[in-house]
């Protein structure tokens, strides 16, 4: 399927998706970035070519091109992680009783 308001930029351990349906009615690009890759360098050469800011939608504060945090980034690095984990059967969390 094709989508005209999605392009991507990927490296062998970072994606990066640019959902553009936002620009024209609210001036917005989102990124959903993917991997265990460092997407801050990329981020902010797209944002300081072009005089945007960038959010981090996780803490809701602007990056700071000055000094970047990374702290939610590795957040979703080690959430990722956690999740991708095998597990023994006994350690896999299981349904409420109803």
């Amino acid at each position: 399927m094709v989508q005209p308001d999605i392009c991507s930029l990927l490296s062998p351990d970072l994606g990066i998706e640019f959902d553009l349906e936002g620009v024209e009615s609210g001036n917005t690009i989102i990124l959903h970035v993917h991997g265990t890759g460092d997407p801050i360098p990329s981020i902010l050469k797209l944002t300081e070519a072009n005089g945007w800011l960038a959010i981090d939608a996780s803490s809701g504060q602007f990056i700071d091109p000055a000094n970047p945090s990374y702290e939610s980034w590795e957040n979703f690095k080690e959430l990722v992680r956690d999740i991708d984990k095998p597990r023994k059967p006994s350690e896999r969390p299981r349904r409420p009783q109803e």
